[in-house]
């Protein structure tokens, strides 16, 4: 990792007397049967998906809620809800950063959640004239990456201000003072549709490093740092037909000049999808990793019916080695191992369905062996193990967003589902495996100061990051950030899992 991430590490600790943060709440209480997992998944005539207080008692005991915090807006005075899509990374000292986007204002929260127990809330960017889709907080502690689309704040945002370009900056230690955003970039900022670079590594003063422009809206950007470089994954909706060759995903490396660190572009890559047709798949989400078995450097991806490893040991060259397709399509999220498990490596991928996919109560959450990247193939599979209803105008409702692992445990968040754990101990490759559903985490925390309105229904999960320690970090539309912890070791009856199929196994 880069030396020059501890910097902000200083400069963060210089004011931790200014950062507020949210009580800590304990865990809701279920019952010790196989029922939990139903009355997770409330829904019928009588029920309100707007209602926290139609969701009382769904957490299972076995997640504690470590520490949380509501991410009040000064500038609001109130959380302002639409906090979805976020990122949490770990710097070089330690120190651990998260940050979200606020959809109903533009622009993102930053918080350090180094000390699990008392998140605190470091400051807020606001960009009111358009809507962050995605960001990822860049593993050097200096640096945020946005992804910006042509949709305004939904609804329109509360908040005009007279500041260069409507950018500005709030703070934990000077919450009533509007700082202007500097930019650096040569033109106006944000343009609708942008790739930006936020420099963070002074706290009291975030300044816009780079704007790249994109063609039409970004889905996903990840960064990573390996074997001493920061690199990037941005995917990006092209145009197909006569306006272009389609969606595509590019890779950056975040490098050191002599004005400071810069987007440096080294490839992209367009990928043909696996129907019959010549059409490109839809991009959505990638990860970058040095695979434990080949040592290269691996990119994955996610869209449409196909799931991609791709090798980057050349960055300038990346060359498809290995594609595994499902037929139900919307793929969305991949999520590599970083270590062997007996021997194998395993990544899992899965899907995000506005609306009720067919035949099942969700996606299929897939465990891939990727021990060859270049041969991947199913070794198990998750979902909802019950049926639910999708309410007709609430999309997403159940939808799979994100996953991650700590130890043999997966969770995944479900938007209104909540997180729910999944035992992954039965995983191996000589056989496939129906996963048990182990455990739910679905608080009915409430601000002290709510939104005025909510953005789609709550509770609702899209995040849920690991950290080292085995703490996840994830975020509630409504009610801001969470700390939490999950204990293997009280395993919730598991119900009978769906029934699921493998695709390519007989």
């Amino acid at each position: 990792m880069k030396a020059f991430g501890v910097p902000l590490l200083l400069l963060l600790s210089t004011v931790g007397g200014c950062l507020g943060s949210g009580d800590p709440a304990g865990a809701d209480v279920a019952p010790p049967d196989a029922s939990w997992s139903e009355r997770a998944l409330p829904y019928g005539a009588d029920h309100d998906h707007f209602k926290i207080e139609q969701h009382r008692n769904f957490t299972t005991p076995n997640f504690e809620i470590v520490g949380h915090n509501p991410l009040v807006s000064p500038s609001l005075g109130r959380t302002p809800g639409g906090h979805f899509c976020g990122d949490a990374q770990v710097t070089p000292g330690g120190r651990r950063i998260a940050a979200v986007e606020m959809r109903t204002v533009g622009g993102f929260a930053l918080a350090d959640v180094t000390d699990p127990a008392q998140p605190k809330w470091l400051g807020e960017f606001v960009m009111p004239n358009s809507r962050v889709y995605d960001m990822a907080v860049v593993p050097d502690g200096r640096h945020v990456l946005l992804v910006t689309t042509d949709q305004t704040p939904s609804p329109p945002s509360p908040i005009a201000v007279d500041a260069p370009d409507g950018l500005y900056w709030r703070d934990a230690c000077t919450p009533d003072t509007l700082t202007p955003v500097r930019s650096l970039a040569p033109d106006p900022v944000p343009r609708p549709m942008a790739f930006i670079l936020v420099s963070i590594a002074n706290p009291s003063q975030p300044e816009i490093v780079e704007q790249r422009p994109i063609p039409r809206a970004g889905h996903s950007v990840y960064a990573t740092i390996i074997d001493g470089r920061t690199l990037i994954m941005l995917s990006v909706y092209g145009f197909s037909g006569p306006l272009g060759p389609g969606d595509y995903y590019q890779f950056y490396e975040l490098s050191g000049t002599p004005v400071g660190a810069r987007l440096q572009f080294q490839s992209m890559v367009f990928l043909k999808g696996s129907a019959a047709s010549s059409s490109l798949i839809r991009v959505h989400d990638g990860w970058l990793h040095k695979h434990p078995v080949t040592k290269r450097l691996i990119a994955y991806a996610a869209g449409g019916n196909d799931f991609f490893s791709i090798d980057l040991g050349d960055l300038r060259n990346p060359r498809i080695i290995g594609q595994w397709s499902d037929p139900m399509g919307a793929l969305h999220s991949v999520f590599p191992l970083e270590e062997l498990w007996d021997g194998h490596h395993y990544t899992l991928l899965g899907p995000e369905f506005g609306a009720h996919p067919p035949g099942q109560p969700s996606g299929t959450l897939w465990v891939l062996d990727t021990t060859d990247p270049a041969k991947p193939f199913e070794v198990a599979a998750w979902t909802l193990p019950h049926e639910v209803e999708w309410q007709q105008g609430l999309t997403y409702l159940f939808s799979n967003h994100y996953f991650g692992v700590v130890n043999r445990t997966a969770f995944t968040s479900m938007y209104h589902g909540g997180v729910w754990a999944v035992d992954l101990s039965g995983v191996d490759s000589k056989n496939f495996t129906l996963l048990p559903s182990i455990g739910v985490f679905a608080p009915d925390n409430v601000s002290e100061k709510p939104p005025t309105q909510l953005l789609r229904f709550t509770p609702n999960f899209q995040e849920v990051l690991p950290m080292p320690d085995g703490t996840l970090v994830t975020f509630e539309g409504a009610s801001g950030l969470y700390n939490i912890r999950f204990d293997a070791g009280r395993p919730m009856p598991s119900p009978d899992p769906w029934p699921l199929k493998p695709l390519t196994r007989k």
